[in-house]
Formats: C-alpha cells, sequence, structure tokens
C-alpha cells in the first residue's frame, strides 16, 4: 500500500503542476519599423489592399498557399503546414482604417489540430511621413497566448531558423513598393 502511495501522491501533485503550466497565458508583443521611399498615401493604399498580400506576406511566400479569398476589409487564407501535417487556415480583417495614418487588424490562426485551438492575435500599422517621398510604418502585434502556441508563434513552420516573419515581411512590403516606382 506504501508503494502504490508513494506513485500516486506525486503524480497527483505533479500532473496539475503540468497541465497549468501549458495551459498559463503569456503575453506576446513585438514591434517593427521600417522606411520606404514612396508617399505615405502610395505605401498606405499598397498595404490596405488584402490582395497586395500575397506578393509581400512572408507566410504567402513561404508556405504552399491551399486557398486565399477577400473582401475589402477582411481575407481568409489556408496554407499546407510542413511541420503539423495539417491545414493552417488565418482570417484576417482590418478593424480600424484611417486613411494614410494607420491601419488596426485583428487575425486568427487556426493551426488545423483541434487540441490547440485558435491564436488571436491583432496589432495596427501607423505611416508616418518622414519626407514627402520617404515614409515610416511602424507595426505592432500583440495576443495572450498559451504557453504551446509560442512554440510557434512568431516562427512556426520556417526551414530557416533566422526567419522573422515579421520583420520579413515588411522587408518584402518595401521591395515592392520601392520597385513599382
Amino acid at each position: 500500500m506504501k508503494k502504490i502511495l508513494w506513485v500516486f501522491v506525486p503524480a497527483l501533485i505533479t500532473i496539475p503542476i503540468i497541465a497549468l503550466f501549458f495551459f498559463k497565458k503569456n503575453d506576446f508583443y513585438e514591434e517593427r519599423i521600417v522606411e520606404i521611399r514612396r508617399s505615405r498615401a502610395d505605401c498606405f493604399a499598397y498595404a490596405v489592399d488584402f490582395n497586395n498580400q500575397l506578393a509581400f506576406n512572408y507566410y504567402n511566400r513561404s508556405l504552399p498557399t491551399v486557398n486565399f479569398s477577400s473582401a475589402p476589409k477582411s481575407a481568409n487564407w489556408a496554407y499546407q503546414s510542413k511541420e503539423l501535417n495539417s491545414e493552417i487556415r488565418v482570417n484576417a480583417q482590418w478593424t480600424e482604417i484611417k486613411k494614410s495614418e494607420k491601419l488596426a487588424f485583428a487575425i486568427r490562426i487556426n493551426l488545423g489540430l483541434p487540441p490547440l485551438g485558435d491564436i488571436p492575435l491583432s496589432g495596427s500599422c501607423d505611416f508616418i511621413t518622414i519626407e514627402p517621398q520617404l515614409t515610416k510604418i511602424r507595426c505592432d502585434l500583440k495576443g495572450n497566448l498559451a504557453f504551446y502556441h509560442s512554440f510557434y508563434m512568431p516562427k512556426f513552420n520556417s526551414d530557416d531558423n533566422d526567419a522573422d516573419p515579421f520583420r520579413d515581411t515588411l522587408a518584402n512590403l518595401k521591395l515592392a513598393l520601392e520597385a513599382g516606382r
């Protein structure tokens, strides 16, 4: 009987601690800035159009896109996950649009594995004129993630360990806009 207690009692203590560890919420916050040699109006007009995301969004360029649809204020993507062997679904929508000044957004990522649940994120991009043909875009991304989500954010499904999807998306935006001069 005592041997059973030596196994059973530690298990009763350990299992809840492990469960709390995996379901604890963590604040996630990232901020990136890019300067683009284009007018603020040009940068804003390009970024606000969800169809342009196909050209500069890191995940559209890195993962096989299974499906994409957009409306003026929202878009839905489906990607084939390399790591999880599932279909990742992403819904993005503009929550605030201040013409040529600010875009606020909400993103919901479904990793295609029901036990993991959705990853809800929000953020905004401010468009700041530095010179008539030089715009600074400051973007932030935030969320309250479960512990296990942190394994997938912000670099899930990246073959490149040095990849920073947030930074790389803004770098692609810069390239697209400056090449279109």
